[in-house]
């Protein structure tokens, strides 16, 4: 095989994989544009569900977040069952901000409960 047609090959798999990538990516989350509510079944799939509450979290440290300096988010883990921490690294300290969310079978995220707090650290 030369070297022309392996590249040829190679652009055509990429751009198979790019299309597929976005076909699927497409069926699973339509967007209505009145509200901007995605459109997603959290029936069946953890993912989902994660990939929902996770959008929450960061929409809602967008909109809420007074420090926009810093290193900005270090860490989201997942506490417990729709309990995230979400870490955001600031100079000599990193702020954490602790969710408490619900998320229903259509994958609509309520902020039931979020806590502020810091740790510092000292030179």
């Amino acid at each position: 095989m030369s070297m022309k047609s392996a590249k040829k090959i190679c652009l055509c798999t990429a751009m198979s994989i790019t299309l597929l990538l976005f076909i699927g990516c497409a069926a699973q989350s339509n967007t209505n544009k009145e509200s901007n509510v995605f459109d997603m079944k959290c029936k069946n799939s953890a993912i989902e569900k994660s990939n929902a509450l996770i959008q929450f979290l960061l929409n809602d440290i967008k909109t809420t977040y007074p420090h926009t300096g810093g290193g900005g988010i270090s860490e989201i883990k997942q506490t417990q069952t729709n309990a995230y921490v979400v870490s955001i690294a600031q100079e000599e300290r990193i702020d954490q901000l602790t969710y408490s969310l619900s998320i229903d079978e259509n994958c609509k995220v309520t902020l039931v409960k979020k806590e502020e707090s810091t740790v510092n650290f000292s030179r």
